[in-house]
């Protein structure tokens, strides 16, 4: 039937990588929302969604200049792809920055492509996905639309929780407070907020604690303290 769906075992390809699992057919539109789930719970039972429409909260990162698509069908020539934090990831942490977990592929020419070139770095976004194959345990979705979210983890907001998370680390812990408050300045999920919220409190009670150090300090030192004679 046209609209049949048809899930098909790949025979392994020459290099002799698992083969996909993948949907042959398009399906119609379902009638019901599309749940909307994190990378993480996509990416823990990704069969159970081959076939469907899913959206997911992502942090754009770029785009991907090449890839390996193996034997799915992202092929370079009609494809594109991007790289994106999954919404649990926080890149102001350098290894999570370095490690964005999330690949997701558009229609070369197609609107969807369009619509993440003009998104900027750092952007926080709801993609609407179907999940066309897996392969080698990962789904390879492909894009059908992006919605920019209102709460956003900027650039900006990155760049003042790393330099806080950098201060903090040096003992320059009211320095950190400084770069955690304009971090904060953006309208931050709710996650993302109290994560940085922590490390601010953390921050000014290490800063309290040197002050008090220091007073008692140069107290101990006056008490102590010798004097020349007349």
């Amino acid at each position: 039937m046209r609209h049949a769906l048809g899930i098909t075992v790949m025979l392994a390809c020459a290099l002799g990588a698992a083969a996909p699992l993948t949907l042959q057919a398009d399906t119609p539109a379902q009638a019901t929302p599309h749940p909307t789930l994190s990378w993480e719970e996509l990416s823990a039972t990704p069969t159970r969604y081959l076939g469907q429409r899913v959206e997911l909260v992502v942090q754009l990162k770029s785009e991907v200049a090449a890839w390996n698509p193996y034997v799915t069908r992202f092929g370079q020539r009609d494809w594109h792809a991007w790289q994106a934090w999954s919404d649990a990831q926080l890149p102001w942490h350098k290894e999570q920055y370095d490690t964005p977990q999330v690949r997701v592929f558009a229609r070369r020419a197609g609107a969807s492509a369009w619509a993440l070139e003009q998104t900027q770095p750092h952007t926080r976004v709801t993609l609407r996905v179907r999940v066309c194959e897996v392969f080698l345990g990962e789904p390879w979705c492909e894009v059908e639309a992006v919605v920019p979210c209102v709460e956003d983890v900027g650039e900006a907001s990155v760049i003042h929780a790393a330099r806080g998370l950098a201060e903090a680390r040096l003992g320059r812990h009211e320095l950190a407070v400084h770069a955690y408050d304009e971090a904060l300045k953006a309208p931050l999920p709710a996650h993302a907020r109290r994560e940085l919220q922590q490390h601010r409190a953390e921050a000014l009670q290490a800063a309290a604690a040197a002050r008090e150090s220091g007073s008692s300090g140069s107290r101990d030192s006056a008490a102590t303290g010798t004097h020349r004679p007349n």
